[in-house]
């Protein structure tokens, strides 16, 4: 018997949220991406798009997404998945989310984990390094693992 799906908060709709949102979602987990402004846009009308750099194969799927992380947000996991210098930002949002368990952090970060742990909680917060790279093409997301 398969396990349920997750039901996933993917912040950030650049390269690494797109492509793992795309990769969790077409796995059968239930994804939503936090996305703003043209990005929100663009993911409302075309979904999620990714071209892998290496084959040339492209996968599409459709997206849920929301604007802004809500303190009731009800997901199993949170996966933070923007730029470094953004994180300080959201950590206040981020530690209102009572309600989801699990926060993983999916950046490269050499200073330290502890203003996450300190916000967010030590039962909360697990680290990934995403390990892949890319660009936006229009509302194609080419990327390399």
């Amino acid at each position: 018997m398969a396990p349920a799906p997750l039901r996933l908060l993917v912040v950030g709709g650049g390269v690494i949220g797109s492509v793992y949102a795309t990769w969790l979602q077409t796995s059968g987990h239930q994804v939503t991406i936090l996305a703003r402004g043209q990005r929100l846009i663009a993911l409302q009308e075309h979904g999620l798009r990714i071209e892998d750099a290496q084959t040339g194969q492209v996968l599409t799927t459709p997206i849920a997404t929301v604007d802004h992380l809500a303190p009731d947000a009800d997901y199993d996991m949170l996966i933070v998945a923007v730029r470094l210098e953004q994180v300080a930002a959201l950590l206040p949002s981020i530690a209102a989310t009572r309600r989801i368990p699990t926060v993983l952090f999916f950046l490269n970060n050499a200073f330290g984990v502890e203003q996450f742990v300190q916000a967010v909680g030590p039962e909360r917060t697990v680290l990934g390094f995403p390990g892949i790279g890319g660009h936006q093409l229009g509302t194609t997301t080419k990327y390399w693992d």
